[in-house]
């Protein structure tokens, strides 16, 4: 041993932090993995590279690795100063609203191509009411602070979210390179679950759990859209509707998409306009239509002598195997 060397010099621990996402899937390929977004990031800023973490999952009793980050692979993130406002229709242009963050990492504009196309998404909010917004401009207003407007609103399912954000929320741009998959067990669905973020070169039993309850957003089949009702001559009422898939991003316009379920269901509830008790509740299969005759509307508000159905509040929700019950979709036909 060469003593004039010296002591050799520690490891550096350069501790690290995770944010965790539970929103509707942002890529294909995530489509299997039951789970939610890790966003991983040093506490401090520093001088020196990242090195990077590992997230782990208490499961079983045992600590479980859920995904990593490797040297440099930093998410961008902030805080958001200026709201937006809400929107009366998400999945189009919003150019009445401008979003101001903070951001760790530089922002940059792209094309309306380009967003539509998954490009400079991103996420505003807190746990349970995420939304997931595009953005083609980004103007710097310099020491870290950035105006984003030209948005596209309430992207891959999170519409119902729209609005909700306020000064002090969390930004997150989605597709930076420290935004990873995370695994979590279905059954852990409403469960809270302990998650350690271990910094390279540090232990996990150096590090504080991190509580979180997931409600599994990822399985949650997304709000069918374009519900409509003709009447036949025979004074019945078809209802139909357009469905979306959780595993394609661009799905928002109401293209049909591959089911990304085991099988494809609803459930339809009808209302009349005047309260909130369900009329009626069917469940409809490999089908996006139902024939709501007359008679079964008679029947179903006493027996009423009545020529026609009238304006009808109808609800929509596809079903899945694991989750149940998706986001509602709904409209007066």
């Amino acid at each position: 041993v060469d003593e004039a060397a010296g002591p050799a010099e520690l490891p550096t621990i350069q501790p690290s932090d995770v944010i965790l996402l539970d929103i509707p899937m942002l890529r294909s390929i995530d489509a299997d993995i039951t789970g939610v977004y890790a966003v991983g990031f040093p506490t401090v800023t520093s001088d020196f590279a990242w090195p990077g973490a590992d997230l782990y999952t208490q499961a079983g009793g045992g600590w479980l690795l859920g995904t990593y980050w490797s040297e440099g692979k930093v998410a961008t993130k902030g805080i958001v100063l200026e709201p937006v406002l809400d929107v009366a229709q998400p999945w189009n242009w919003d150019d009445g609203s401008a979003l101001v963050v903070t951001s760790n990492l530089p922002l940059a504009s792209s094309t309306e191509e380009d967003v539509l196309a998954g490009a400079n998404r991103a996420c505003i909010g807190e746990h349970g009411r995420w939304e997931v917004i595009g953005f083609v401009n980004v103007e710097d207003l310099g020491d870290g602070e950035y105006k984003l407007t030209r948005l596209l609103r309430g992207c891959v399912g999170t519409e119902h979210n729209t609005g909700t954000s306020i000064a002090t929320d969390t930004f997150v741009l989605l597709d930076s390179v420290g935004v990873r998959r995370s695994a979590l067990p279905s059954a852990a669905t409403g469960t809270s679950v302990n998650w350690r973020m271990v910094a390279v070169n540090d232990r996990i039993q150096n590090t504080s759990d991190i509580p979180f309850t997931s409600e599994n957003v990822g399985d949650m089949p997304l709000a069918p859209v374009n519900i409509v009702g003709n009447r036949n001559t025979d004074a019945s009422l078809v209802v139909r509707w357009t469905r979306r898939s959780r595993c394609a991003i661009t799905a928002d316009m109401g293209t049909e998409y591959p089911i990304c379920e085991i099988e494809e269901r609803y459930v339809v509830e009808f209302r009349t306009t005047l309260g909130p008790a369900v009329l009626r509740s069917v469940e409809v299969v490999d089908a996006t239509e139902f024939l709501y005759s007359l008679p079964a509307y008679s029947a179903d508000v006493g027996n009423q002598d009545l020529t026609s159905i009238p304006d009808i509040h109808v609800t929509v929700y596809q079903i899945s195997s694991t989750v149940g019950r998706g986001y509602p979709g709904a409209n007066i036909v």
